[in-house]
């Protein structure tokens, strides 16, 4: 089965989800683009997690969240 690919997260897509825990984008091979504050002020927000072999990529494109991407 063919997995759909995530090519953008909008602009305060999640802004202030106090509830969103972690995200997982393990499948990626590629950096989705990101709008600004896509994840600004979720407080709860404890990883970005990401391929091992993506984690640079994802950490200079999203510059602004580095400190919460991990890769597994």
């Amino acid at each position: 089965s063919a997995l759909a690919r995530l090519i953008s997260i909008d602009s305060n897509a999640f802004k202030d989800c106090t509830n969103l825990k972690h995200i997982e984008l393990t499948h990626s091979n590629t950096v989705p683009s990101i709008g600004t504050n896509a994840f600004d002020g979720c407080t709860s927000l404890t990883g970005i997690y990401v391929k091992s072999s993506m984690a640079n990529a994802f950490k200079s494109a999203w510059p602004q969240y580095s400190s919460l991407i991990i890769g597994i």
